[in-house]
C-alpha cells in the first residue's frame, strides 16, 4: 500500500457503502456536463454498484442459511449433551467405584469453541462407558453403539454447516473486496470536487451536502 491509498478498518459496512455510492451516482451524473473528474468512468461506477448489490443479496441469502444450519446444529448439540447428562447420571449409580473416571467427562476443553465442546464431551463420554462396560445400557435401549452412530451422524452434520460457513466466508469476502473498491472510488470522487468546486457555488454546496450526507 502507497501512501497515497487511504486505509479502511477490518470490516466495512458494505451497506452503507452501496448507499454513498449510490447517492454520489446521481450526483455524478448531475455535474457530468460540466466536470467530470473521477477516476472511475461513469460505466464502471455502475457496474460496479451493480455487482456489489448482487453481492449483498448473495452474502445475506448464505447467512441466513448459516443461521438456520447453526440452529439446528446447536439443538442437536444441546439434546445429545443432555443424553450424556442422563447417561452419567446412571453410570455414577451403577458404577460408584468408578466416580472418579466417570467425572473426568466434564474436563475443560478451554481451546475449543462452545459448540465443539459439546462434540467433545460426546466423545469423552463414549470413550468412558467403553472402559465401563461397553454391553451397559444407561437407560433401556440406549446402546453404546447407537450411541456413537448418532454422534458420527451429528459431527457429519457439523461439518456441512462448516460447509455452508465457508460459502458465506467466501460470499462475505468477495463482498468487501468490492466495497472496499467502491470506496475508494468514492473517496477519490469527493475529494476531487471538493478541490473543483468551490464551497460557496450551487455546485459547491452540493459536493458538500453530498460529502456530509455519507
Amino acid at each position: 500500500m502507497t501512501s497515497s491509498q487511504p486505509s479502511f478498518p477490518t470490516r466495512l459496512d458494505a451497506l452503507r457503502v452501496l448507499g454513498k455510492a449510490e447517492r454520489l451516482s446521481r450526483a455524478r451524473l448531475r455535474l457530468t456536463a460540466v466536470w467530470t473528474g473521477a477516476e472511475c468512468a461513469n460505466a464502471d461506477w455502475s457496474v460496479n454498484i451493480a455487482n456489489l448489490r448482487r453481492q449483498l443479496q448473495e452474502t445475506e441469502s448464505m447467512a441466513k442459511l448459516l443461521e438456520k444450519e447453526e440452529a439446528k446444529i446447536r439443538g442437536a448439540l444441546e439434546r445429545q449433551n443432555a443424553l450424556v447428562d442422563e447417561c452419567l447420571a446412571a453410570a455414577l449409580k451403577a458404577f460408584p467405584a468408578q466416580a472418579g473416571r466417570i467425572n473426568l467427562v466434564n474436563r475443560a476443553f478451554s481451546n475449543a469453541g462452545a459448540l465443539r465442546r459439546l462434540q467433545l464431551r460426546a466423545v469423552s463420554w463414549e470413550k468412558i462407558w467403553e472402559t465401563l462396560d461397553p454391553k451397559w445400557e444407561p437407560t433401556p435401549g440406549l446402546t453404546l453403539l447407537g450411541f456413537r452412530e448418532r454422534r458420527l451422524e451429528l459431527e457429519r452434520e457439523s461439518a456441512e454447516a462448516g460447509k455452508v460457513w465457508m460459502k458465506w466466508r467466501m460470499a462475505d469476502e468477495i463482498c468487501q473486496g468490492i466495497a472496499g473498491r467502491i470506496e475508494r472510488d468514492c473517496m477519490a470522487w469527493t475529494t476531487q470536487a471538493q478541490r473543483q468546486f468551490p464551497v460557496n457555488s450551487d455546485l459547491g454546496r452540493l459536493v458538500a451536502e453530498l460529502v456530509t450526507a455519507v
